[in-house]
């Protein structure tokens, strides 16, 4: 009888198996899924060349172990290792979501999911849960989560009449900078703070290009009229940015009122609209604070 491959032992059987039926074998280094039928050992073998040439390679160079029978026979005979049940297949979302939060609240590397060592306490806590890839985490999972944060956020300002903003331009070690807005808020007489924005800031940092993110950020959360309050830094183009926003709203609120006050005489009646014009302008366009960074 010749004797069982050695391909076996560095698989895990993830079904009861005979030699016609095709099954999987999870690959006991990065946890991948392969198909096998009965005890060929193509598919795994190829599997290891291209994944893991290290232990292909050690497949040819490497005596043979004394128990490698007992391990073709663990392999084949394993029943530990099932597919969810019906009553349990939420738990496959439930540890995936939990992934993802990990990831995210963390700050971990999207490649963390590739590692052995995590993928073997996954492993170890729950055999019959399927790691999500790199690529199905970064494109989906992990935006369908910022959609989710996204809506909540967006319901929860929806029911305060003001906010305030902080806004700064920061650059990381490899010298891409960003332009992050966090939001604070009253809800139910409790302070609320939200991070609305860590947006990518290309090319020069002017004024106009602050401005013109600051207006697409405060619109995409649909709180253009509530924002009282802006605090930046003493930098010239912080400045500079919410000087034009006033300009601009200036000039959008004031055009045509040359024609409606021709037939006024009372000098009176027009100061006062003057005064509950401000007032508006005021509602809409917010008031810009800078502390004390950059004053030296």
């Amino acid at each position: 009888m010749a004797s069982p491959s050695p391909v076996f032992s560095h698989f895990h059987a993830l079904s009861e198996t005979s030699a016609s039926e095709t099954h999987k074998a999870r690959c006991k280094y990065c946890g991948f899924d392969v198909s096998i039928k009965g005890k060929i050992t193509s598919n795994l073998i190829t599997h290891l060349k291209r994944k893991h040439p290290d232990v292909h390679q050690s497949l040819y160079s490497a005596t043979p172990k004394s128990d490698s029978t007992q391990e073709i026979s663990y392999f084949f005979e394993d029943t530990t290792v099932k597919k969810w049940r019906s009553t349990d297949r939420g738990k496959q979302e439930e540890i995936t979501n939990a992934i993802v939060s990990f990831v995210a609240d963390d700050l971990q590397a999207l490649s963390v999911v590739e590692s052995k060592a995590f993928r073997n306490v996954l492993q170890k806590a729950e055999p019959r849960y399927s790691m999500p890839s790199r690529k199905h985490l970064s494109t989906k999972l992990i935006p369908q989560r910022y959609q989710n944060i996204y809506a909540d956020i967006v319901k929860l300002l929806s029911v305060s009449s003001q906010v305030c903003l902080t806004i700064d331009i920061w650059s990381n070690r490899q010298m891409r900078s960003y332009l992050g807005v966090t939001c604070h808020f009253i809800v139910d007489f409790k302070l609320q703070c939200a991070m609305l924005s860590c947006h990518r800031f290309r090319g020069s940092h002017t004024g106009e290009r602050i401005t013109q993110l600051f207006e697409e950020i405060v619109t995409s959360f649909n709180i253009s009229g509530k924002v009282d309050r802006v605090i930046t830094d003493n930098a010239s183009n912080m400045k500079k940015a919410f000087r034009l926003l006033e300009i601009s709203c200036f000039e959008d609120d004031t055009a045509g009122e040359e024609d409606d006050h021709s037939n006024i005489d009372d000098l009176e009646i027009i100061e006062t609209e003057g005064l509950l014009n401000q007032l508006e302008f005021h509602q809409i366009v917010p008031r810009h604070h800078a502390c004390f960074d950059h004053t030296l």
